[in-house]
């Protein structure tokens, strides 16, 4: 699909953007050029294949882990250091990254010519395992965050894998540049816990999101060992939140989440969510 008539404009909130010029090179945009609303004229840059559609006093979104993303070698630590070990540090047992994505995968079902969206993408973790999974008529997918650097490492890393599908755009999670029903998936890692306002972009994630549509998250949830109680206090003071199950799984309800499936390692967990308006396949909400 092209994925940019499923854009809205942040100003006016028109939908439909015209990327100028058209990407030439493989890429779902221009090395330099311009999103353009027809609705109000807005004009939104994009530079080295990252398009900009922040806004002013969005960076009032971020938390204190958030504005740690814009350090020069975030993006490195992240992707080298830290990443590759998160999951086996939070669950005290072997989680490789492999086994992350590949749950991922098995619960999202991406199919051909999909829109999919990876919130908070940070160096596009999710967003490449789902592209190196897809087959014929890949899914357009769209990457997004407000680090511009966590943006620009993920596509260079991405390009290092052979994968060229994915769109790169700077904006927050709580005020998607998406029309409403527009999205068929989005798929969240940690970062769901970074967000300042959590139950915002849960509402976000399912207003752009279609009727039959489905999100994935993996999402912190409060330790219980004493360790992992003490690391977390600390953690919190950088507004990262740390949620206990039940806590967690009435802010998916409240903002209009069904929970299909749940897994739960540890002091992570991993959901399916349908929006809470449409009927599972047993014909209960």
């Amino acid at each position: 699909m092209n994925w940019t008539t499923a854009l809205r404009c942040p100003r006016c909130r028109a939908n439909g953007l015209t990327i100028d010029p058209p990407p030439d090179d493989g890429d779902p945009l221009p090395r330099r050029g311009e999103a353009i609303c027809a609705g109000c004229g807005a004009r939104y840059p994009i530079a080295d294949h990252l398009l900009d559609l922040a806004q002013r006093g969005d960076g009032s979104r971020r938390t204190l882990a958030g504005w740690s993303n814009l350090a020069p070698l975030a993006p490195q630590m992240y992707e080298k250091l830290w990443r590759p070990r998160a999951l086996t540090l939070l669950t005290g047992k072997p989680f490789p990254v492999a086994r992350e994505i590949a749950l991922v995968n098995e619960w999202l079902v991406a199919q051909p010519r999909e829109l999919i969206v990876d919130l908070g993408s940070s160096t596009d973790l999710y967003a490449r395992g789902i592209a190196r999974s897809a087959k014929a008529g890949a899914p357009a997918i769209v990457a997004i965050d407000l680090a511009a650097g966590m943006l620009q490492a993920g596509r260079r890393y991405a390009r290092r894998e052979g994968v060229t599908t994915i769109a790169h755009v700077r904006a927050p999670a709580d005020h998607l540049p998406f029309a409403d029903g527009a999205v068929d998936a989005v798929v969240c890692g940690g970062s769901l816990n970074e967000f300042r306002f959590m139950d915002a972009a849960l509402r976000e994630a399912r207003r752009v999101c279609a009727s039959n549509g489905r999100m994935v998250s993996m999402s912190l949830l409060a330790a219980n060992s004493w360790r992992g109680k003490l690391a977390q206090t600390g953690a919190r003071t950088s507004g990262i939140q740390f949620p206990s199950l039940d806590e967690f799984n009435d802010t998916l309800d409240a903002a209009g989440w069904r929970r299909e499936k749940q897994k739960v390692f540890g002091a992570i967990a991993f959901s399916l969510l349908r929006r809470n308006d449409v009927k599972s396949s047993n014909g209960v909400l």
